[in-house]
C-alpha cells in the first residue's frame, strides 16, 4: 500500500512544492486523490468544490463570531487540500488541460479575494477596525503579484537552474523556499484560534508581499544581462 502511495506521489505531485504544502497538505491530499481515482469525479469538479469551500469560509468570516471564524479557517485549510487534489488527479489520470489550469488559477485567485474581503468586512463590522481595509488589500495584492511575477518568469527565456548561488544552495532541498502552499491559510487558522486575526492579516500582508518582491529580485538576477 505504501508503494502505491509513493507511486501516486511520483506521478501526481510536483517535484518540489512550497514548504507548507510539502509538510502538511500534500501528505493528506494524496490519500484523497487515491480514493477519487476509482470514481468518475473529474479534476475540474474538485476545483469547483474547493472554490465552494472558500465561499462558505467567506460567509463564516463575514459573520465575525469567534467559532464561525474558526470553522471558516478550518474549511479554508481543507480547501487547500482539495486544491492539491485536483492537480494530482489530473496528472495521474492524464487529464491535464489548458482549460483546467485556467479554471484552477481563476477560481483560486477569486477565492483569495473573497476570503480577505470577507475577513475585512467581518472585523470591521464586529470590532470597527478601520485599518483592516488597507491590510486586507495588501494581502490580496501579495497573492496577485506573486501570481503575476511567476507568470512573467514563465513567459520569458530564463537561464537554467543553478545560474546563481541561491539556486545551487536550494537545489538539494525537497521543497521550495518561499511564502505559499497554504501558508496564508495556516496563519489565518492560527489567528482564528488565538482570536488575533488582525495581527494575522498584518503578518500575511508583510510576508506575502515580501515573497513576490524577493522572487522578482531573484528572477532579475537569474536573467542577468539577457537581451530584451
Amino acid at each position: 500500500m505504501k508503494a502505491d502511495i509513493d507511486t501516486l506521489k511520483r506521478i501526481g505531485q510536483n517535484k518540489k512544492d512550497a514548504l507548507f504544502g510539502y509538510l502538511f497538505y500534500r501528505r493528506v491530499s494524496i490519500h484523497i486523490t487515491r480514493l477519487l481515482l476509482a470514481t468518475g469525479i473529474t479534476p475540474n469538479q474538485v476545483t469547483i468544490f474547493a472554490f465552494l469551500l472558500a465561499v462558505v469560509s467567506a460567509v463564516l468570516f463575514y459573520s465575525g463570531g469567534y467559532w464561525s471564524v474558526i470553522t471558516g479557517a478550518i474549511l479554508l485549510n481543507i480547501r487547500v487540500v482539495f486544491d492539491c487534489v485536483d492537480g494530482e488527479l489530473a496528472r495521474i489520470k492524464g487529464l491535464q488541460s489548458a482549460r483546467g489550469a485556467m479554471l484552477d488559477s481563476t477560481l483560486g485567485l477569486l477565492a483569495v479575494i473573497l476570503v480577505f474581503i470577507a475577513l475585512a468586512l467581518g472585523m470591521y463590522r464586529v470590532a470597527g477596525i478601520l485599518w483592516v481595509w488597507p491590510v486586507a488589500l495588501l494581502c490580496v495584492s501579495g497573492k496577485l503579484m506573486s501570481s503575476f511575477v511567476a507568470l512573467q518568469a514563465n513567459s520569458v527565456s530564463m537561464p537554467p537552474a543553478g545560474s546563481i548561488r541561491f539556486d545551487r544552495v536550494t537545489s538539494n532541498l525537497q521543497f521550495n523556499i518561499g511564502w505559499g502552499g497554504g501558508a496564508n491559510e495556516l496563519v489565518i487558522l492560527l489567528g482564528a484560534i488565538l482570536n488575533q486575526m488582525f495581527p494575522a492579516l498584518i503578518a500575511i500582508a508583510v510576508l506575502s508581499n515580501a515573497q513576490w518582491i524577493a522572487q522578482l529580485l531573484l528572477n532579475l538576477k537569474r536573467a542577468g544581462g539577457t537581451a530584451r
